[in-house]
């Protein structure tokens, strides 16, 4: 039979007959899937599928039928597939001519009935008539007495409850299907996790969707459907808990699997996910991009869901670009197909995005619609928005009390739902609402994340549908004997639940495209690669609502560990935004979780206290400002322009209210925008100033700087003092512009001395007066425009800071404490690299001849090594800044990769652009490389000064630490060409460990 079906395939492609090459294709494949030749079956039934994608689309999902017509189960199995795959509308399609075609025969009137009811259900879906086809699902379920049947129509409950953005509801019938056991449990877990991530669980629904994969994977299917679904359902959780190259790697492996016009459906979730996560990165066009790839593919197969979900998510894209118009035009056309589908929550949010674009009259009809359908998460963030324009209007005490109002309704929404709200049965009317709480707000808010998380929105990552209909048990898929499908998923308090993601752990670029034998396992490079997704503890020890029973059992995958997260997210700069948040904000970052927080829900509740922190500071309730600012501080845990604000908001309050212990902590996690993440351990000494001075030797000091929007915040702590102190200052931009501006100028005359004089007594004079003159070191760790200031140079109260101590700088705290922890003496080698009268000199001092050296000549173990090449600094990407070796520019990323274990590594040369936070950066680059200190050039040093300076300062090295090597050759420069000209004597920095 298998011979003749591809004979006959064969003949009537040949022949130009299409649709009935599809039909007999389709037929092939099926035939191929049970003689269990998977790849053959898979390659057979993507013909019959793209047959049916690019012929016409009538009523009929061929352009010709046999005589007789065809076989309502090919029909059947044909319209699950395209269920499954996305393609609706010819989904649809295919179960009415199925339909058709049963009642033709007349033999099978039960059969007909099950077709009849699902017709019904699907005609009420497409028509956007979701209460509708959920009522006609309940009753279906309600009375099916075959257990496979009762399975499909959970499943087909499921994903008709979160399109109708009913995520609780939803879970029920997940949770019921997973009680079944069945051959659809792959299925029943992805809709379980993706209810999850909707209603903000994303370990949980991490849990979920990997034991989904795994299972998926065994289920011996020639058309991985319910593998390329899961694995999408996945990468959307995993990019909500932030752990990009995870996401990246699973969505990668989904989408090739899924290539081929057969899968068009998919594809366009497939990409919608990933264009979501490039854009909480950062990469605003690839993102776009996608999106509009998605958009093409979700119109062309009539997903009018998917098209709503993408012009929602493209509009902040467009935003973010500054094509505000059509950013307001694709959110009007998420809006109009929203409104016609009768999602009501998905209205909610499109309003609000309109909002955002300036149409403030959206805000109030978002409220008032949230409101009456009892939507709190999209009241409470409608009332964080109009709160926000109250702020910039000057209404302070408005702004409060709707920022008050939102937090409330958020925060009382938090955790995962208990018993105050009832859970449907598998067949009820779906969810009971709570009754109001005081002040007619309703405690149940929803969180309505599926438009925003949710990979399995409009049909296009369907279960399979049809239960009894024609339920086919792929062998190995339903489980065995009377036992629980899966073991031990609830473990002992303490423990951390470990689940299976196969090839989770491979770059976009490392996924083989070709089709998958049996459980659709990508051809991975010796395939064992493996990544671990941990379901995190909740505080009370007990895993949140774990995966079904024993779903941890397979492979692990490590929690990807959480790195500097990319700045540039684009959010809006509409009403509101000035305060941060938005629907299309970011998820948890993997640092300073919020148990029951998803990202969503986190960035709205971090907006509200946003708004009021800064509401509260104007009407002078300082205390107040600051803890709501901390608090919002530790909800939007990123690196975005809006956590930059609220750091700079808290560091501002804590001086004024003279907690220096805060106001150091907050000033230090600032510095994280640029440097990234230092070790843990690095990073909670560098919160703490006292642990941190323990660390350094004994006569050490340190002033942190924090640059606001309109001043600068100084925190200086020394042995001595229980507590760090905080100092305001007047110092502002344009002072330090004015700064900036003359500190490689010539000779400046007095005008320059006047300035520097009041940048002095300004920016430091208060901290160095109350620190004394009785320290031997002095740290100072710079922040946004200081970065590059020759602050050594300044002289505070008419003596100069050198004249005090040495002064040594550091990117920040942790990155000091980190130099402090690895002390070790390094080699007796020296390497002096490069050419030039400077490099003759020092080469002389040290006794070691100068040579040419590439990248890969500096690692090693050293003494020191000069370098007498320039310095590049790149104002606009400081890592991008570097040193010009001959072989090329070695770019601070580059070089953290390098082993340099030194004492000191000094570079002797500058380019001409200005440093800035470059001589921060590549300073940090050279620390991370394994040297105690650095010597850089701030601007370049006048070549007389250079061939005096280096090698008065290497001489003193044998004698004294770095930091006293410095300030004696730098006073000796002073004595030569006077104080006035800091421009010839004060071009070098230290950066790191002073001794």
């Amino acid at each position: 039979m298998v011979e003749h079906l591809g004979l006959a395939a064969d003949g009537f492609r040949a022949t130009g007959h299409a649709g009935l090459a599809a039909l007999t294709s389709l037929r092939l494949g099926f035939a191929l899937e049970e003689r269990g030749d998977l790849r053959r079956a898979r390659k057979a039934l993507e013909e019959g599928l793209s047959g049916a994608v690019t012929g016409p689309t009538g009523d009929a999902p061929y352009e010709v039928i046999p005589v007789g017509g065809a076989e309502p189960a090919v029909l059947v199995r044909l319209a699950e597939l395209q269920f499954a795959a996305g393609e609706v509308a010819r989904g649809r399609a295919a179960l009415a001519q199925a339909l058709a075609a049963v009642r033709r025969g007349g033999a099978d009137r039960e059969l007909a009935e099950r077709l009849a009811e699902r017709v019904r259900i699907e005609e009420a879906e497409a028509a956007g008539d979701l209460s509708g086809a959920l009522a006609l699902a309940r009753q279906a379920a309600g009375a099916a007495a075959d257990p496979r049947r009762r399975s499909g129509l959970l499943a087909k409950l499921c994903a008709l409850a979160l399109e109708a953005d009913d995520p609780e509801a939803a879970y029920e019938y997940a949770k019921h299907g997973c009680d079944l056991r069945d051959g659809l449990l792959s299925e029943h877990l992805r809709g379980r996790g993706a209810a999850a991530l909707a209603l903000g669980r994303t370990a949980e629904a991490i849990g979920h969707l990997a034991e989904s994969v795994r299972l998926a994977r065994e289920s011996g299917q020639a058309m991985p459907v319910r593998l390329v679904a899961a694995l999408g359902a996945l990468g959307a959780a995993l990019a909500e808990d932030r752990r990009w190259s995870h996401a990246g790697a699973v969505l990668a492996e989904a989408l090739a699997l899924a290539a081929g016009p057969a899968w068009r459906g998919m594809r366009a979730s497939l990409l919608a996910v990933r264009a979501r996560t490039r854009f909480r990165q950062g990469d605003v066009d690839e993102a776009a991009t996608l999106y509009q790839e998605a958009l093409a593919l979700g119109e062309a197969v009539g997903d009018d869901a998917t098209v709503a979900t993408v012009c929602g998510e493209l509009a902040p894209v467009h935003a973010a670009r500054g094509e505000r118009d059509g950013a307001a035009r694709l959110a009007e056309r998420a809006l109009d197909i929203d409104r016609a589908r009768g999602r009501q929550r998905a209205v909610v949010r499109d309003l609000i995005a309109l909002g955002r674009l300036g149409d403030v009259d959206r805000l109030a009809e978002a409220l008032s619609l949230a409101q009456r359908i009892g939507f709190g998460e999209g009241q409470a963030v409608a009332l964080a928005e109009l709160g926000a324009l109250d702020l910039r209007a000057g209404r302070f005490s408005a702004a409060r009390a709707r920022a008050s109002a939102a937090i409330d309704l958020l925060e009382s929404g938090t955790q995962p739902t208990t018993g105050n709200v009832q859970r449907p049965t598998p067949f009820s009317g779906g969810t009971q609402r709570p009754t109001a709480a005081a002040g007619g707000q309703p405690p149940d808010l929803g969180v309505g994340g599926a438009q925003w998380a949710d990979p399995d929105v409009g049909g296009a990552q369907r279960a399979e549908l049809f239960g009894g209909l024609h339920q086919r048990e792929p062998a190995g898929d339903e489980p065995q004997g009377s036992g629980p499908v899966v073991e031990g998923a609830r473990r002992s308090d303490g423990e951390v639940q470990r689940l299976a993601v196969e090839g989770a752990g491979r770059s976009d670029g490392e996924v083989q495209g070709s089709a998958v034998e049996g459980a659709g396992r990508p051809d991975w490079a010796g395939g064992e690669q493996r990544s671990v997704v941990e379901v995190t503890r909740q505080p009370d020890g007990e895993v949140q609502n774990p995966p079904v029973e024993g779903a941890g059992r397979s492979d692990v995958v490590a929690a990807e560990p959480q790195g500097p997260v990319a700045v540039g997210e684009g959010r809006l700069s509409g009403p509101g935004a000035a305060v941060g948040g938005g629907l299309w904000s970011d998820g948890d970052d993997g640092g300073g979780r919020v148990p029951g927080l998803g990202g969503a829900h986190r960035a709205e509740l971090a907006a509200a206290y946003a708004t009021r922190a800064a509401a509260g500071e104007e009407l002078g309730e300082l205390a107040a400002a600051l803890a709501d600012a901390e608090r919002a501080g530790e909800l939007d845990d990123t690196g975005s322009a809006a956590a930059e604000r609220l750091r700079s908001r808290a560091v501002g309050l804590a001086v004024r209210l003279g907690r220096g212990a805060r106001a150091w902590a907050h000033a230090e996690r600032a510095k994280e925008t640029l440097l990234g993440l230092e070790e843990n351990v690095a990073r909670a000494i560098g919160v703490d100033p006292g642990r941190l001075l323990d660390l350094l030797p004994e006569g050490s000091g340190v002033v942190a700087f924090h640059t606001g929007e309109a001043l600068v915040s100084v925190v200086a702590h020394r042995a001595g003092w229980a507590r760090p102190r905080a100092f305001a200052t007047s110092a502002g931009p344009e002072l330090l512009a004015e700064f900036a501006a003359t500190a490689r100028a010539g000779d400046g005359g007095r005008r320059r001395a006047e300035l520097w004089r009041v940048v002095a007594d300004l920016l430091l004079g208060e901290a160095i007066e109350a620190l004394g003159d009785d320290l031997d070191v002095l740290y100072l760790l710079p922040h946004g425009d200081l970065h590059g200031l020759p602050l050594h140079a300044l002289a505070p109260g008419g003596r100069l800071l050198l004249d005090r101590y040495a002064v040594a700088y550091a990117p920040s705290a942790a990155a000091l404490a980190r130099q402090a922890l690895r002390r070790a003496g390094h080699g007796g080698r020296t390497l002096v690299a490069g050419q030039g009268e400077d490099a003759a000199a020092v080469a002389a001092v040290l006794g070691s001849p100068p040579v040419t050296a590439a990248a890969r000549d500096l690692e090693g173990v050293w003494d020191t090594v000069h370098l007498a090449c320039p310095a590049c600094y790149d104002g606009a990407d400081p890592y991008g800044s570097g040193i010009r070796l001959p072989g090329g520019l070695l770019n601070a990323r580059a070089l953290m990769d390098l082993r340099i274990e030194a004492r000191l590594v000094a570079v002797s040369g500058c380019g001409p652009t200005p440093g800035g936070a470059g001589v921060t950066a590549l300073g940090h680059a050279l620390l991370r490389a394994g040297a105690a200190a650095a010597l850089l050039p701030q601007w370049p040093a006048h070549p007389e000064v250079a061939r005096e300076l280096l090698p008065s300062f290497h001489a003193r090295l044998a004698a004294a630490g770095p930091g006293r090597a410095l300030r004696a050759a730098m006073l000796e420069s002073r004595e030569l060409y006077g104080s006035s000209r800091p421009d010839l004597w004060a071009p070098y920095t230290l950066i790191g460990l002073a001794a």
